[in-house]
C-alpha cells in the first residue's frame, strides 16, 4: 500500500509543476487515509486537479486489482478508464499501473483522448528532486517569442518525449526546454532542447550547443 500513497503524492507534486492546483482535502490525506479508500472506495483514489490559467481538468487513475496484486493493465481496463474520464469532460490523464499488456498500450493515444502511462515504481519518488536531475523549465509566451527571435526549432539538439522528466513535464512535441546545470568553471551551463517523438529520426540532429 505504501507505493499507492507515494504515487499519489508525487502525482500532486507532478499536476503542481505543470500548473494544476490540487485539492486541498487530497494534500491533506495520510497513508491510513488512502488505505481506507483503498479498502472502502477504490474510486475515490483517483485525482482530479484544476489547470490555473485555462481552467482545463486533469485526472489521475491508479489501477489496483485487490483479488490480484500488481496485476497488469489489459486494454478493456484502459478502454473503460478512458471512457469514465471522458464522461467527466476530461481530455487528458494519469493512468498510474503495475504494468500495460501490449493491446492495452496500444489504445493510450485515441481522438480527443491521451492517457500518460506511468508505474507505480516510476512514481515511488519525485525524480525531479533528484541530486543529478538539472533544472528542466519549459519556454513559454513572450519567453518562447524571444527565444526565436534568435534560434530555429531545427536547429536545436533534441529530447526523447520519452525521456523520464519530460514524461513528468507532461510535454509535447517542439516544446522547447531550458535545461540549467552546474558548471565549475562558469557556475551554471544553459542548454536548450526540443522535445521530439522517439520515432523521430535523430542521425541527423545538430551537436548540443552551449546557447
Amino acid at each position: 500500500m505504501n507505493d499507492v500513497y507515494c504515487a499519489r503524492r508525487t502525482v500532486c507534486d507532478m499536476f503542481r509543476v505543470r500548473g494544476y492546483t490540487v485539492p486541498p482535502d487530497v494534500e491533506a490525506q495520510t497513508p491510513s487515509d488512502v488505505l481506507a479508500l483503498f479498502i472502502h472506495h477504490p474510486a475515490k483514489l483517483t485525482i482530479v486537479a484544476m489547470h490555473e490559467q485555462s481552467g482545463q481538468l486533469i485526472a489521475a487513475l491508479f489501477h489496483i486489482n485487490v483479488n490480484k496484486v500488481k496485476e497488469k493493465l489489459g486494454v478493456g481496463c484502459v478502454r473503460q478508464y478512458a471512457h469514465i474520464v471522458s464522461k467527466m469532460g476530461i481530455s487528458r490523464a494519469i493512468l498510474v499501473s503495475y504494468g500495460l499488456t501490449p493491446l492495452a498500450n496500444r489504445e493510450l493515444v485515441s481522438p480527443g483522448m491521451t492517457l500518460e502511462p506511468f508505474l507505480f515504481k516510476e512514481l515511488v519518488v519525485n525524480i525531479l528532486h533528484h541530486d543529478l536531475v538539472p533544472t528542466h523549465e519549459v519556454l513559454q509566451g513572450a519567453e518562447r517569442v524571444e527565444f526565436f527571435k534568435r534560434f530555429k526549432l531545427d536547429d536545436l539538439p533534441h529530447i526523447l518525449n520519452t525521456d523520464p522528466v519530460v514524461r513528468f513535464l507532461g510535454l509535447q512535441e517542439n516544446d522547447v526546454v531550458k535545461i540549467t546545470r552546474p558548471d565549475f568553471v562558469a557556475g551554471k551551463y544553459i542548454l536548450y532542447r526540443r522535445v521530439v517523438s522517439s520515432a523521430f529520426t535523430t542521425t541527423t540532429a545538430p551537436s548540443e550547443p552551449n546557447f
